[in-house]
């Protein structure tokens, strides 16, 4: 990739100001590792939490400012001044020799007995360390009088080209004035033609905002925010990126603590940024009788507590917060109103609401409802902190609208127990029959496609990478064990028992697995099952079965991941997420229909919509045969 922004360490093509104070600190001999880092971050090497400078990219950088310097200043400056900063600092490193002796022990030399009086010991001193004096001048000291002399025409020249050269960037310019020009094609592929569309991307989808933009990675991603995230840059711009540009997602609690109230408001929000104005509780209505085991009229603190009482998986208290936090919005901005007040003719709109949303004609929606639809819709993958965030994606398919309809009827029927509601509103959520989905009706995989994968299967030990044969042991389990995305991610060692003890070559045994929530049951592994584990853990480095720790997941990471095998001795303990487990399943299911498209397309089309679920059906439908 000569010539690219790999080679020369930045993704900008154009000299700014922290490359001037790059340089600038480069010529006092500063360590140009922490200039790197302060002024023009180049690439970086990821140590666990750690994060150091790589030194070959800085060394690259460094040679690029250099370039562009004298290009710039053979145009600008005289030839004088151009030949000036190609001294390296190293070269103008004499220092002028300080003076050893005092006059206290000059005194003590020459004059022991006090024959001199002040001024002439003075006068002596000075005649005697004189410095101007023609004669005793040293050529060290004439050499550093010179290169002091040097360093100081250095720093004037390289400031007047700065004030030639050094331009700042704006929101109106275009990227391929500023970016490295392969970065800038992919980035205008994506829509992304001025720096303030390259702002607003990263401002709506955080630190992933570069899988919006095909054929750009990670580590180019992080020089264009780092970039974007110097002080001078963003004084220049006029804009603060939120810190999360930067920062890799982490898993956070189901409900985040609310934010400081300045940065909470009413609006279309997450919960944690909402206020609910006292004008959306009206006061006129009457508490029930009985006291309410909730505060009264605070809809954020019973969903708190709802969601608190839900001994569910992440991702379905995720899905729980979700609809809550659909629901509350519905409420505040269609009915006008908290959950607490809402009536039975309330509560019945909000299933045409999600029907009507996203598939809805602008001008028959005005007529239904308040906000428009582009008010509730937005883009998949919005971070839940930025400000173009929206509840809903899309429209609702049936199962969905069906899915958000029962919890949201859980939630009512919760709080009509504590006393919180003013009356019962649960009925009036209607589940239409329209919304279910038959059992016949269920998309499942057909006996002759889970044939096609296994076929496949049986190809990929032909390859005998860890990668491979990782698959093939997620899949056969899956299978042959009925389990979820979220049971396979959570297996460990520990749950599996083998007849005989776990070295040994039993034909069955037995998994405990952990459910929802939290249930506990035993599932009956097979001899192919088995066989797969033992492959499986093999290839992981485990010859002797009996040292496997007893909390190493079932389904781990590669050494490698590129599918290679990973070197003798090597191990990987670290727990694949269910997301991790989702994707590889999804593109062994695209493997096959790619061997398949040219017999039947048809059948290869269902093969690329297949997923976990389909299996699931598949193995439900075997059983119940």
């Amino acid at each position: 990739m000569r010539g690219s922004w790999v080679s020369h360490g930045t993704v900008t093509i154009r000299l700014g100001r922290p490359h001037f104070a790059f340089f600038r600190g480069y010529l006092e001999g500063l360590d140009i590792r922490a200039l790197a880092a302060r002024y023009v971050p180049p690439e970086t090497l990821q140590d666990g939490s750690e994060t150091c400078v790589n030194q070959r990219s800085t060394h690259a950088l460094m040679r690029w400012i250099r370039k562009q310097l004298f290009v710039a200043a053979r145009r600008n400056l005289p030839a004088a001044d151009a030949r000036l900063l190609g001294i390296a600092p190293e070269a103008l490193l004499a220092e002028i020799p300080v003076r050893q002796m005092t006059l206290e022990q000059f005194r003590e030399e020459r004059d022991p007995y006090g024959m001199y009086g002040e001024a002439e010991l003075i006068a002596l001193f000075e005649e005697t360390h004189s410095e101007a004096h023609a004669g005793k001048r040293s050529e060290r000291h004439r050499r550093a009088i010179r290169n002091q002399r040097l360093r100081t025409r250095q720093q004037r020249a390289l400031q007047l080209l700065e004030n030639l050269v050094a331009t700042d960037p704006a929101l109106d310019d275009r990227v391929d004035g500023w970016l490295d020009p392969t970065l800038a094609k992919h980035l205008e592929a994506a829509g992304i033609l001025t720096i303030a569309d390259l702002v607003a991307s990263m401002d709506r989808y955080g630190y992933r905002w570069y899988t919006k933009v095909p054929r750009i990675g990670v580590k180019a991603a992080l020089h264009i925010s780092r970039w974007l995230q110097q002080e001078s840059v963003c004084m220049a711009l006029g804009i603060k990126l939120r810190p999360d540009a930067l920062v890799p997602p982490k898993a956070a609690a189901i409900l985040e603590p609310p934010l400081p109230p300045a940065s909470r408001r009413f609006g279309i929000v997450v919960l944690e940024r909402l206020v609910i104005p006292p004008s959306c509780i009206p006061a006129s209505l009457t508490a029930p009788e009985e006291p309410s085991l909730l505060p009264r009229d605070d809809d954020l603190a019973a969903i708190t507590s709802w969601l608190g009482s839900r001994h569910a998986t992440s991702h379905t208290q995720r899905a729980y917060r979700r609809e809550c936090e659909r629901f509350l919005l519905w409420t505040l901005f269609e009915c006008g109103k908290s959950i607490s007040a809402l009536t039975p003719t309330d509560c019945a709109r909000y299933p045409c609401f999600l029907s009507m949303l996203g598939n809805t004609p602008e001008q028959t929606w005005a007529t239904h409802f308040r906000l428009p639809q582009e008010k509730w819709l937005g883009s998949v993958g919005v971070s839940r902190k930025s400000d173009y965030w929206k509840p809903f994606h899309g429209s609702l398919s049936l199962p969905s609208q069906r899915q958000a309809l029962i919890i949201v009827r859980s939630f009512l029927q919760w709080l009509l127990e504590r006393n919180y509601l003013r009356e019962d509103i649960v009925s009036a959520v209607v589940i239409r029959a329209r919304g279910v989905v038959p059992g016949d009706a269920k998309p499942t995989l057909k006996p002759a496609e889970w044939k096609l994968v296994e076929d496949h299967l049986i190809q990929f030990g032909k390859t005998g990478s860890n990668a491979t044969f990782r698959a093939r042991f997620i899949l056969v389990l899956a299978h042959d064990c009925g389990l979820r995305l979220s049971e396979l991610s959570a297996l460990r060692w520990c749950d599996l028992t083998v007849a005989g003890g776990e070295g040994a070559s039993g034909t069955h045994g037995f998994l405990r697995v952990t459910g929802r929530a939290g249930n506990r049951r035993e599932v009956v592994v097979g001899v192919r099952a088995l066989t797969e584990t033992r492959a499986y853990l093999r290839c992981r480095g485990y010859s002797d079965l009996s040292m496997i720790p007893a909390d190493a997941p079932l389904i781990a990471s590669l050494q490698n991941d590129s599918g290679q095998k990973a070197s003798p001795g090597t191990r990987s303990d670290a727990p694949l997420t269910v997301h991790r487990i989702y994707r590889i399943v999804k593109r062994t299911f695209h493997d096959v229909a790619q061997a398949v498209e040219t017999v039947d397309a048809v059948q290869a089309e269902r093969l690329r919509s297949a997923s976990m679920q389909w299996l699931r059906h598949l193995v439900e439908q075997e059983a119940s045969a």
